[in-house]
């Protein structure tokens, strides 16, 4: 099976059941999938979630002796599937494209691709999972800064409110997701794809 693991950043179930209006195409993938409503996580941060994520164990920020690089960067998720014959990519949806972002992970992480379009993001995207009857499976990690605050102060022009602001974002970052969805459908690999 391919692998699509999508990170909507500070989007909680919270900000889920808030604006439900903002999340058709989540609520639609939450119908006709597996969803875990009642979890518990330690993390404080998006580096510790993406490294317990990741790499599947609590150790790699949690024995670091500082809040930057993990302590021992362990083979990755995309990297034991890449070894195990997947293509591998990571994409990030970014307000701010040229800063660095998980450079304390690289050793362990397919480059990471950035941007602020996107359109560009949805090319790349459809670029990277092939086609149905491909016989090389995809794992692919879209993170959506959107949600988060800072991005979302970019359409601060738009909101009437903050909760408006709040919504907007999830919105767009639902929108993408949905777009992605319906590129796996048009290909006929959805199915094939956890």
């Amino acid at each position: 099976k391919n692998l699509l693991v999508v990170h909507l950043e500070s989007v909680s179930w919270q900000t889920v059941l808030a604006f439900p209006e903002a999340f058709p195409h989540l609520h639609a993938l939450m119908g006709e999938a597996r969803t875990y409503r009642r979890h518990y996580a330690s993390a404080t941060s998006t580096m510790m979630v993406l490294a317990a994520m990741l790499h599947g164990n609590d150790m790699e920020m949690d024995a670091a002796t500082g809040l930057a690089p993990p302590s021992s960067n362990s083979p990755s998720l995309f990297s034991l599937l890449q070894d195990a014959g997947y293509s591998t990519d990571m994409l990030c949806a970014s307000p701010h494209p040229q800063r660095p972002i998980l450079k304390s992970f690289a050793q362990s992480l397919p480059p990471i691709w950035k941007t602020n379009d996107y359109t560009a993001l949805l090319e790349r995207f459809d670029a990277q999972t092939g086609n149905a009857g491909d016989i090389q499976p995809f794992a692919i990690q879209v993170w959506s800064q959107i949600p988060h605050i800072e991005a979302s102060l970019s359409i601060t022009p738009y909101a009437d409110s903050l909760d408006d602001l709040v919504a907007g974002g999830c919105a767009v970052a639902d929108t993408l997701l949905g777009a992605m969805l319906e590129i796996l459908r048009c290909k006929g690999i959805l199915d094939n794809t956890a």
